[in-house]
């Protein structure tokens, strides 16, 4: 009996490992055609740059395809023996141009047309080289900031593109120099690591043998940290009904930052219902008060901060949730609504 227990067991066993095995592959097999008719879907454009007087290819020659009609785009770089492929271009038609450094741009002469599932190859180009007389190049130089604090950004990039293309990388002092840049307009960009790239506002004059100095940028942080001070404030938060303590409350102090109120500091409150936020910085504080079945209230005032000072008696007398407080807790809502608007 127990022989047949054991076999039906392990024939159980291996109806769920084959139903496991199935359900792997109808996923792998999913997963296959999903890709395939995306990637039907989708084309590529292909070709070589070359030198047009030496015939040798360019490398790092920078190649880039616009739809025509309708939103797309696509980028690829040369590589050493020039080849460049641009893929995942939607059907349609594109206006493809080049650039390299030292070599004047060249637009491709007709539209290429992109074909679902197809390379459309010998999209080639054979650049002119460009050798100013000596003397002839500038530069543009300038320095990259923190656009809160005023630090320098080492190690940001900025980039020059018009006649020709060239880039430079910050120092320590957030200074740069892009060098060997054929006279003419520039569009002039700046990106670092957790920052939003910026743009110059217009476009950059580069003039023979002379600097353009003063082209700066002040870069906004993508996730700015909370400004940290020594100030603090201090309260107790208790039961409106009963006047005792809440434990384990929170309590938030937002600043107000230009239109929106940011979170600066926190603290959740004691066994006797204290609480203390600390390291806030001067200025006026929205400050909330919640707690578990209570309803949440706004302190009726701006809560001024001083650095190196605690703002004291910031207390706060929470509303239980229970069903029979509700309306009492509603209708002071509305009077107090009332009162404001008069």
């Amino acid at each position: 009996m127990f022989i047949i227990k054991m076999m039906k067991k392990n024939k159980i066993k291996q109806e769920v490992n084959m139903v496991k095995v199935i359900k792997a592959t109808l996923i792998v097999f999913i997963t296959l055609f999903l890709f395939s008719f995306i990637y039907a879907n989708e084309g590529a454009i292909s070709g070589v740059v070359t030198d047009s007087i030496t015939g040798n290819p360019i490398p790092n020659a920078q190649v880039n395809a616009r739809k025509i009609n309708g939103h797309g785009c696509g980028m690829a770089v040369t590589d050493e023996n020039g080849y460049y492929i641009i893929q995942n271009l939607a059907p349609g038609l594109y206006m493809v141009n080049c650039h390299a450094q030292n070599y004047y741009p060249k637009h491709y002469p007709e539209p290429v047309e992109v074909v679902a599932g197809q390379t459309t190859t010998d999209i080639n180009f054979a650049l002119r080289p460009y050798t100013p007389p000596p003397g002839e190049r500038g530069s543009i130089s300038g320095i990259v900031t923190d656009s809160l604090t005023g630090n320098p950004i080492p190690n940001a990039r900025v980039t020059a593109c018009g006649p020709s293309c060239g880039w430079a990388i910050t120092n320590e002092n957030g200074e740069y120099i892009i060098e060997n840049l054929i006279p003419g307009e520039y569009r002039v960009t700046a990106n670092a690591m957790n920052y939003f790239p910026k743009r110059y506002p217009e476009m950059v004059t580069v003039s023979p043998n002379q600097n353009t100095p003063n082209i700066d940028f002040q870069l906004v942080r993508r996730f700015m940290p909370p400004p940290r001070g020594t100030g603090s404030i201090s309260g107790v938060v208790l039961d409106s009904l009963t006047n005792q303590p809440i434990a384990n409350a929170q309590v938030v102090a937002m600043l107000l930052l230009g239109r929106r109120p940011r979170i600066i500091g926190r603290a959740i409150t004691n066994e006797n219902g204290e609480y203390i936020i600390e390291n806030l910085p001067t200025g006026d504080y929205i400050v909330i008060a919640r707690a578990f079945n209570y309803y949440p209230k706004r302190y009726p005032e701006l809560v001024h901060v001083e650095d190196g000072q605690n703002t004291p008696d910031i207390n706060f007398l929470l509303v239980p949730r229970s069903q029979e407080h509700r309306y009492r807790y509603e209708l002071e809502n509305r009077i107090r609504e009332r009162i404001r608007r008069r």
